[in-house]
């Protein structure tokens, strides 16, 4: 059974899906960059992960949960994505909302889309706190020099020519 805050959360990832799912809906590109947070997260494997590994690389950070429709949804075209730019700088990380690792191990064994992205456990919270996620899905893109280059709220195709364009531009960086 689902805990109030996770109904609540459910409920405004349905809102942020009728939002931010409109047609047209563009990136918030961040001309003031700030610096992402670090975070030091175990990975499904139970490595340690932390941003500054994927330092000189364009990195796609999405905030999504098992429960969360919107996040589901778009886990496709994130996969998408990463696959176009997988011969570049480029990676996608996936940090899932305080489920447990063999929930989501289920979850992705039922998935029809295999995921070839690392999946970061952010069991406390405290990475989504920090970067200030209210809404789920949330995806930045971090800069080669680790600063938030794009943030977006809700759900998107993220294998769009807008999104491809974007990436592009900032692999040219």
């Amino acid at each position: 059974m689902m805990s109030i805050k996770k109904k609540l959360v459910f409920i405004l990832s349905l809102l942020s899906l009728l939002a931010f799912s409109v047609p047209g809906a563009s990136l918030l590109a961040n001309t003031d960059r700030e610096p992402a947070a670090p975070f030091n997260l175990d990975n499904l494997a139970g490595s340690k992960v932390t941003l500054d590994d994927y330092r000189g690389q364009v990195v796609l950070v999405n905030f999504w949960a098992t429960w969360c429709p919107p996040c589901v949804h778009e886990l496709p075209s994130i996969q998408a994505l990463k696959d176009n730019f997988a011969e570049d700088a480029f990676e996608v990380l996936a940090m899932n909302m305080g489920e447990a690792s063999r929930d989501i191990n289920l979850f992705l064994k039922q998935f029809k889309t295999k995921l070839d992205f690392p999946i970061l456990l952010n069991a406390d919270k405290g990475v989504s706190d920090e970067w200030k996620v209210r809404v789920m899905p949330t995806t930045l893109i971090i800069d080669k020099t680790g600063h938030i280059a794009v943030y977006h709220l809700g759900p998107k195709d993220w294998n769009s020519e807008e999104v491809q364009n974007q990436v592009a531009l900032l692999l040219q960086e």
